[in-house]
């Protein structure tokens, strides 16, 4: 089945309900209308080609615990050494995620980590992002009909400031880099609606080709903002983002304040918190 018209949406999903059938028992994403619109997003609305990649996804988180990985604590140091931080929300309502690559020492990380480590950590945080996503959205489009719209992926902001040629010189850093991207799409396919790279040089240039080239699409769109372009990427991102949510290196006037021990890289109430103060306001 083709999506011929919005109206099918609702339709197409209770199709693709019977269709996996078999796996429902399996995780309960598989009766959440949400998670099974994003996998008809991601085969065009064609019921057999999106119950392909479903199937394919599923046996993946099976074989990887997804379910289970998804509330289990990070290991101890990890997100201090990695700073990504799941704590604001655009003025859409959608979560944003911020990534500064000046203070990860990424040889070190690697070090430490190692290939798989990193990979499956990463892949952790996708999944918590995922259950937060789907639950903005239930929030937002809830008790309503649903249409191919009705599903808005994160805002991925990364400040590529510093980062250097020796950091990305290794094969194992662009191996991993690339294994990640492919995962982020295969298995999480609306989970980022776009991506925006602030502070870019010539160093980044092949992980960008590398990311685009993997990721983007129609509902995946990318900014780039060279390094010399402070002022202009300041004012894309303020007007996507509140700039009261934003720590200063992303053009934002958030206070800085102590670190604090993190076991979790989304914290899904905060998240919740700050989109029940937008739609009070």
């Amino acid at each position: 089945m083709g999506k011929t018209a919005e109206t099918n949406v609702v339709a197409a999903i209770s199709e693709l309900k019977t269709a996996i059938k078999d796996i429902s028992n399996e995780d309960s994403l598989y009766d959440d209308d949400f998670y099974l619109l994003q996998w008809l997003k991601a085969g065009k609305f064609n019921l057999k080609k999106a119950e392909k990649k479903l199937r394919k996804a599923a046996k993946w988180r099976k074989e990887n615990n997804l379910s289970g990985l998804v509330d289990e604590p990070y290991p101890e140091n990890w997100l201090e050494a990695v700073p990504i931080h799941a704590d604001a929300v655009s003025k859409t309502g959608v979560v944003v995620t911020t990534i500064q690559f000046s203070a990860v020492d990424i040889p070190g990380l690697f070090k430490q980590w190692g290939r798989e480590q990193i990979t499956k950590l990463t892949v952790q945080g996708f999944a918590q992002m995922e259950n937060v996503m789907l639950e903005l959205n239930k929030r937002k489009f809830g008790g309503q009909p649903l249409t191919e719209d009705s599903l808005e992926g994160a805002v991925m902001l990364i400040d590529a400031d510093k980062l250097s040629a020796k950091d990305l010189s290794s094969l194992e850093v662009i191996q991993t880099f690339t294994d990640i991207c492919k995962k982020l799409k295969k298995y999480f396919p609306t989970l980022a609606s776009k991506i925006i790279v602030v502070n870019c040089t010539s160093v980044i240039d092949a992980l960008l080709k590398i990311a685009r080239t993997i990721l983007e699409k129609a509902s995946l769109k990318f900014e780039i903002f060279g390094k010399d372009d402070k002022s202009n990427w300041h004012e894309a991102v303020t007007a996507q983002i509140p700039a009261k949510l934003l720590p200063e290196a992303f053009g934002g006037t958030k206070p800085k304040e102590e670190p604090i021990k993190r076991d979790r890289f989304v914290d899904k109430a905060l998240i919740l918190s700050l989109v029940n103060d937008f739609s009070s306001n």
